[in-house]
């Protein structure tokens, strides 16, 4: 099995606000037996590491596609296409939450890693703060721009409800301790 390399340095810049922009850097393998092309994508923020996609085609098809998100060097889980099924699952003892956004047809709008404050709010409440922001096209996820989510961060709620699912938000210290055992179960702050 014979592999033709081809690598395309794309670094392509989508320009946010300071020094919060996005790189993506584009390798792409094509193997002519038994005919499929592997394309690698690792997208940067600060010069770190927070999106890794890996696409399997043949013939235009999508064999098989992996994403997997990081925040800080901390690998936080994968989304999975095997061209069959879709697979989703979080890193074990990852020091912060992954979640994802649904539609009300159930297709994943956005996904977004996020951690948990409680010594800078008020008295009997957290913050939910989010450090990075994926949005998602068809199965496909792109890092949101670093003004994205310092606006998301900016906001403030003071009830946990389906529209404030994302950025920062105070939430009731009960409801609080629920998701803390589920999304932190080492994080101790119940």
């Amino acid at each position: 099995m014979r592999a033709i390399v081809i690598c395309i340095l794309s670094c392509q810049f989508v320009f946010a606000e300071d020094m919060n922009d996005v790189r993506v850097f584009t390798m792409t393998t094509t193997n002519v037996q038994p005919s499929y092309v592997i394309t690698s994508e690792v997208f940067t923020r600060d010069s770190k590491t927070n999106l890794v996609r890996q696409t399997h085609t043949s013939n235009g098809v999508v064999l098989y596609r992996a994403q997997t998100f990081y925040h800080n060097g901390a690998d936080m889980g994968r989304y999975l296409y095997n061209g069959a099924e879709t697979i989703i699952g979080s890193t074990p003892g990852a020091p912060y939450a992954l979640t994802y956004r649904l539609n009300p047809s159930g297709q994943i709008r956005s996904a977004m890693i996020g951690t948990i404050r409680t010594n800078d709010v008020a008295s009997g409440s957290i913050t939910v703060v989010t450090l990075d922001s994926f949005a998602c096209t068809n199965g496909v996820f792109y890092p949101r721009d670093g003004s994205w989510v310092r606006e998301i961060n900016s906001r403030t709620t003071s009830s946990f409800s389906t529209e404030s699912a994302r950025g920062t938000r105070t939430i009731d210290k009960r409801f609080a301790a629920r998701i803390c055992r589920y999304k932190f179960p080492n994080l101790g702050v119940y």
